[in-house]
């Protein structure tokens, strides 16, 4: 009997998840159950291709099951996120051997990780000892094996590429010779487990890494030409719409029984009104933005085999300006519960500090903006 589709198996993870949110910020780490959960769901491997028993969804498909885990909980769509983003890269862009081993038809590997280039991949025989400290380890509490971002060093200098850029690659290591050192205490997002990590001197083979600039994958579909960044940020811009959505939703709720400085429910003061009507008008114009940008980069590579460097960028920017409003109504929704959002157990309470924390990502940065604007206008950068 098949599957019921991918979006309607994680829809039905959300009883579990919302239980158990409280109990997940406060340990800093999913609850076994909720891991276990996830995994059966197959969300992580939502664009892994199919022929290695992943759904390999569309990239519009892929954004609206981030969005709704994260609509769930925000720990939860930031850990499938990261998890699903890392598992494809490595699904799609090691070598056939290396993909069998890991992948199969059983949904086995499950792979996170930072891929900033902060360790060492030095050329060993066919092959490269790779090495690193590493932050930022979102999910790695759902994994099998790490990602880790090396600089590619030969004879102790960086190797550059034709485009002048250091070559960067992203080595396969399994968890078992990877050291897990903790370190995560934060204010938003905390049930990631964003933990900090360290690969002691580690070889591996050619086919357990890959380029992080790769365009053309080993396998796959025309989603799979998206490249690294832009699959990404797919998932950022997802997962901002869905604790937005979250958080609206929450307001919405309270104002039913909320007074506040008058008689009158929140939900019959004409200044809440027009500030929820401008929340719900703005969250809804970004994700039309980002469901627009991300299938046309899709429709392009189909069309012509590769992205462009503009749609590239309108990508990018979709993202960058839905996480940025995504924040501003989410911060709207905050202010207006009141103390309702301040005191814990609170969902709003909660999307509020994720998203805050969110914000502070380098996918969405603001040279994300500068990048769009240039292209845009078709000019190059100024150093």
């Amino acid at each position: 009997m098949a599957q019921p589709p991918l979006i309607d198996r994680v829809r039905a993870l959300a009883p579990l998840v919302e239980a158990a949110a409280d109990d997940m910020e406060r340990r800093c780490a999913l609850t076994e159950a909720v891991r276990a959960a996830l995994l059966g769901s197959g969300a992580v491997h939502l664009l892994v291709p199919a022929e290695l028993g992943g759904d390999e969804l569309d990239i519009v498909g892929a954004i609206e099951v981030i969005e709704e885990l994260a609509r769930q909980d925000g720990s939860v769509g930031w850990s499938a996120m990261a998890a699903a983003v890392s598992t494809t890269f490595t699904a799609v862009y090691t070598s056939d051997e290396v993909a069998r081993s890991l992948f199969g038809t059983s949904r086995d590997a499950v792979l996170a990780g930072q891929l900033a280039p902060v360790g060492r991949a030095v050329p060993d025989g066919d092959g490269y000892v790779v090495s690193g400290s590493y932050r930022f380890g979102s999910g790695s509490d759902l994994t099998t094996h790490m990602l880790g971002g090396c600089l590619l060093l030969r004879d102790g200098e960086v190797v550059l590429r034709d485009d002048g850029r250091p070559e960067v690659l992203a080595a396969v290591v399994p968890n078992d010779h990877v050291a897990f050192r903790g370190g995560w205490e934060v204010m938003g997002l905390s049930g990631t487990a964003s933990v900090d990590y360290e690969v002691e001197p580690f070889r591996v083979g050619p086919g357990e890494v890959f380029s992080i600039f790769t365009e053309v994958p080993e396998r796959g579909s025309d989603v799979h030409r998206l490249g690294v960044t832009v699959i990404t940020a797919a998932g950022h811009a997802g997962w901002a719409l869905g604790v937005a959505r979250r958080a609206l939703d929450e307001i919405a709720v309270i104002s039913t029984t909320k007074v506040r400085m008058s008689d009158t429910l929140l939900a019959d003061q004409h200044v809440f009104l027009v500030g929820y009507a401008r929340a719900e008008a703005e969250v809804r114009a970004a994700r039309a933005l980002v469901l627009e940008s991300f299938a046309a980069a899709e429709q392009e590579v189909t069309a012509t085999g590769r992205l462009s460097a503009r749609a590239n960028h309108l990508a990018r920017l979709a993202t960058t300006w839905a996480t940025s409003t995504c924040a501003d109504a989410v911060g709207w929704a905050y202010r207006e519960a009141g103390t309702e959002a301040l005191r814990h157990p609170s969902a709003l309470g909660r999307c509020f500090r994720d998203v805050n924390a969110a914000t502070q990502h380098v996918m969405v940065g603001r040279p994300t903006l500068t990048a769009a604007a240039a292209a845009l206008l078709e000019r190059e950068l100024a150093p």
